[in-house]
Order: structure tokens, then C-alpha cells, then sequence
């Protein structure tokens, strides 16, 4: 990932981390260098947002299933009381 001064000027960012922390950019102009962090930022940002992903996958999932037993009851309902209404026309009808 490039730093943030390479980024704006349009630069290649390249880092040898065997001589230094910060790209050759940057040091040929003498100016700091957050691309290594900006990595690890990234990284660290990504690894806390995983539970955070998965408890809402989770929760969608519940949500889905809920969803799904709320409409079997509802037929179910809607069927009960259209039998309930025939037997109290044919109650009716036949008195």
C-alpha cells in the first residue's frame, strides 16, 4: 500500500524493509513515511471488524429464521379462521 506523500504525488512507493521503514521515495526527499503503518492500521482495522461481520451475519440469519415462523403462523392463522368462518356459516345456515 503506498504512503500517504507517494499517493498524492503519484509516485511508486517501494519499500526494502531490509534497509529502512519508509519507501525510497521518501527518503531520497527526506520527508516521513506512513506506509508500513498505514498496513498495519489496515490490518489491525480488518482483524477487529471480523467479529463485528460475523455477529451480523449471525443476527441476519436469526432474523431470516424469525421472519420464516412469523409467516407459517400467519397462514396458519389466515387457515384457521377461514375454517372458523365456514363452520359458522354452515352453524348458521343450518339453523
Amino acid at each position: 500500500m503506498p504512503c500517504t506523500n507517494c499517493h498524492r504525488n503519484g509516485r511508486s512507493c517501494t519499500i526494502d524493509e531490509l534497509k529502512s521503514k519508509s519507501c525510497t521515495e521518501i527518503l531520497s526527499r527526506k520527508v516521513s513515511c506512513d506506509g508500513v503503518d498505514i498496513d498495519a492500521r489496515l490490518y489491525h482495522a480488518m482483524k477487529e471488524t471480523q467479529p463485528v461481520e460475523e455477529e451480523e451475519s449471525k443476527l441476519i440469519q436469526e432474523a431470516m429464521e424469525i421472519q420464516s415462523r412469523l409467516l407459517r403462523l400467519r397462514e396458519q392463522k389466515s387457515h384457521l379462521l377461514k375454517r372458523g368462518e365456514g363452520a359458522l356459516r354452515s352453524w348458521h345456515g343450518g339453523a
